[in-house]
């Protein structure tokens, strides 16, 4: 490798030693910016497009657009490039001799001196890349080596925490003493395993299959309990809450008349800040106007409440057509 001009050496060692973390995370950034475009422009090119044997007939692709094994990232490493190595988020760090490898030059410039590969497996890489490979590779195997136990010890507790809870005959998740812990399982009553199901690229497939879903028995049943009218009444006032409070929807009472007489109190006291509290002195003024307040003129100022969803009033297991808002959504698009 040639080393780089003296004057460019030494600025750079003052810079990367005296100013280490901003600088060496701006060098890092630059370099991943300038790079990112040429091996996007590579991977371009020999994927799918450049391969001597192509999808269908080559097996390695074939089997990753299958899903059976491997990712698009494998495919790039072996017939592309293996690109910019990385160490927790940044390139590879120079030691105190202002090198990354001993077979580079001190405060080399070139891509490669900071671990970037520019060959593939297909085709074999340097001994240094692959010793740049080795140090990423280390890297995501104590990761893998951390999470397991930390990921396993953590499912553990969920299930331990979680093993008295059941759903019960009236649909109520309950604990071990009986103690309701939510009304309506997961607060809309679906099953996770069905819920799947519930998404814009299924609908299409409930529609084929419709007939073996779908039993007029059933659908009888449920039409006798009739809130159809009532179910439609509390969805157009939702609707009609949401247009008119679009912009005020998480205000209080207390917030409206805070605004009201912000104009009433002196400037000063808006920017002066009480030390003990951390808040304005205004805000102890505001919370004495807000106290004299009798009931009746408080209740001026409160915003009218958005009307509870339909599936906190309606029952989906009992009530035809009471489905959560997002779900409705999917059905109407």
């Amino acid at each position: 490798m040639d080393a780089p001009p003296l004057d460019l050496r030494k600025r750079l060692e003052s810079a990367y030693f005296q100013d280490r973390i901003t600088f060496r995370a701006r060098l890092d950034a630059e370099y991943k910016q300038a790079l990112d475009e040429y091996t996007n422009k590579i991977n371009k090119t020999c994927l799918p497009a450049g391969l001597i044997t192509k999808f269908p007939d080559n097996n390695l692709q074939l089997m990753v657009v299958a899903g059976a094994k491997g990712s698009t990232v494998n495919t790039m490493q072996i017939s592309c490039l293996l690109g910019q190595i990385e160490l927790e988020g940044k390139r590879p760090p120079l030691m105190l001799s202002g090198k990354s490898l001993p077979s580079f030059q001190a405060f080399e410039t070139k891509p490669q001196a900071g671990g970037f590969i520019d060959g593939r497996f297909l085709t074999g890489i340097q001994p240094q890349d692959f010793f740049f490979h080795c140090m990423a590779g280390r890297e995501g195997l104590i990761d893998t080596a951390v999470k397991t136990s930390r990921s396993g010890y953590l499912q553990r507790c969920l299930i331990k925490h979680l093993e008295g809870l059941a759903v019960s005959y009236d649909h109520t998740v309950r604990n071990h003493d009986g103690t309701v812990v939510q009304f309506a399982y997961g607060e809309d009553g679906m099953d996770v395993s069905k819920a799947v199901f519930l998404k814009t690229p299924q609908l299409d497939f409930l529609f084929r299959n419709r007939h073996s879903i779908l039993h007029k028995q059933t659908i009888a049943m449920l039409r006798e309990r009739d809130v159809q009218k009532e179910i439609e009444n509390r969805r157009d006032g939702i609707a009609a809450w949401v247009k008119k409070n679009i912009r005020n929807r998480r205000l209080s009472g207390f917030t409206v008349f805070s605004g009201s007489v912000r104009d009433e109190i002196k400037q000063k006291n808006l920017v002066s800040i009480n030390t003990k509290t951390g808040r304005p002195l205004a805000y102890k003024k505001i919370l004495k106007k807000w106290k004299k307040l009798d009931e009746s003129e408080k209740k001026e100022f409160e915003i009218e409440r958005c009307p509870d969803p339909v599936t906190a009033v309606f029952h989906a297991h009992r009530d035809f057509g009471a489905i959560c808002e997002g779900l409705e959504k999917i059905v109407k698009e």
